[in-house]
């Protein structure tokens, strides 16, 4: 089996009636991407995501008449052969992902068997929450905790919800957090998301104000690259500070874990 061809397929969904934001980005329209890999033998590997300019002009070239079941060694080809040098984070690392994604779901396909088996997973499922409390205009508290009590009301035992946007004190996204908990409970895990828009003294203060909620963790308190601020935050407050989700390769895990810039 080879490959003979990849190709991204760009998708916009227009702007959005109600525009959201969290700490950092406001949304105001949706877009997507819809990323297959074509074989000779007519199985398609599929994944949402990929850039265009470096999946079709950098990434495909590489990849194309290549076993699409070498998933490893195709890796280590878009990382050391895709690109002038290996690129260990940003839009090439994130396309490369997409690419293997998508390698993957053919691997899959090919051998009968869910991806989860393929990676070695030894559940059957995994808990899932409910991820929203985003910013809006016109979005209070009331609004707020009726759709945390939704998500709630749908089945699910966790929800999460920002904090951080520089357009309320700290003090008005405490009662954020306060209210959130009061809306589900206490049964009911709460985690709490700065995306990354805080400095460590900040994310300390405020982590002291809302611990008495019992978050469940408290997300990217800091800049992804302040492995250090990560570790004051980790180190000052009793509940679990979790991040991650801008770490692209076993190289950045390893520096987060060696920093001690994360409980999760």
């Amino acid at each position: 089996m080879k490959i003979t061809d990849i190709k991204v397929t760009a998708f916009s969904l227009g702007p959005l009636d109600e525009p959201f934001w969290n700490s950092i980005i406001k949304t105001t329209s949706r877009s997507f991407s819809r990323l297959e890999v074509y074989t000779d033998e007519g199985v398609v590997g599929t994944t949402f995501g990929g850039s265009v300019p470096i999946v079709e002009g950098q990434l495909k070239p590489v990849l194309v008449g290549e076993d699409p079941l070498r998933t490893e060694h195709l890796w280590q080809k878009m990382y050391m052969g895709g690109w002038r040098k290996p690129v260990a984070k940003g839009e090439h690392i994130r396309a490369m992902s997409d690419v293997d994604n998508a390698l993957w779901d053919l691997k899959g396909k090919v051998l009968g068997q869910p991806v989860w088996r393929l990676l070695g997973g030894a559940q059957h499922k995994v808990r899932a929450y409910a991820a929203g409390g985003y910013y809006a205009e016109g979005k209070g508290l009331r609004e707020l905790c009726a759709e945390m009590e939704d998500y709630v009301g749908e089945g699910y035992s966790a929800v999460k919800m920002k904090v951080g946007w520089p357009g309320v004190t700290l003090r008005e996204d405490a009662e954020r957090v306060r209210a959130a908990r009061d809306a589900v409970g206490p049964e009911v895990d709460v985690m709490i998301d700065a995306n990354n828009g805080w400095d460590a003294v900040t994310a300390v203060k405020f982590g002291r104000m809302v611990e008495r909620h019992d978050p469940y963790w408290f997300e990217e308190p800091v800049h992804a690259d302040d492995y250090r601020g990560g570790a004051q935050v980790v180190a000052a407050l009793d509940m679990p500070v979790a991040s991650g989700e801008n770490e692209f390769t076993r190289w950045g895990f390893r520096d987060l874990i060696g920093a001690q810039a994360a409980d999760i």
